[in-house]
């Protein structure tokens, strides 16, 4: 079943949700980190530092492989402070709020951005599909190459 091992709710029980991006290149951001929200649990990111555009990064640990004791001596803090726990769970999720919704997340298809050219929106198609919203095919697309969409499977925009 298509989307079925990107349920949200499999991150309930955990205070926090480590998600790792499959490869970290620039612009390659997936729906992980959005099921470690959904589910309640902080994120635990490892991935492109690009993330920082979109999601509020008072909001998840951001885990650098290549600099791991900041990330560590994060979660240790919160594991032993309650009320930062809770704060950085009660973080707004997004960077800029309306602005990054209309930016990654718009329901039109393409929008003009604030550099002169236009963005499409395929982070956003992943999540609408995960929701519901759109096709789970639209997934198979990226994967298999036969997406007329878009031109490189691992963009977030074009």
């Amino acid at each position: 079943q298509a989307g079925a091992i990107y349920n949200p709710s499999l991150f309930q029980n955990y205070r926090f949700a480590l998600v790792m991006e499959n490869t970290n290149r620039p612009g390659y951001i997936t729906e992980k980190i959005v099921n470690a929200y959904l589910g309640g649990s902080i994120p635990i990111y490892y991935g492109t530092r690009q993330v920082f555009d979109i999601f509020n990064p008072k909001s998840f640990v951001f885990y650098d492989k290549n600099d791991p004791e900041p990330a560590l001596a994060q979660i240790r803090f919160l594991e032993t402070n309650p009320a930062a726990y809770q704060s950085m769970l009660n973080e707004p999720i997004l960077a800029s709020g309306r602005h990054t919704i209309n930016r990654w997340f718009s329901f039109s298809e393409r929008f003009k951005d604030g550099d002169g050219g236009y963005r499409s929106g395929y982070l956003k198609k992943r999540i609408r599909s995960m929701m519901g919203y759109e096709s789970p095919m639209f997934h198979f697309r990226l994967v298999d190459g036969n997406s007329n969409d878009r031109k490189d499977p691992g963009a977030i925009y074009d």
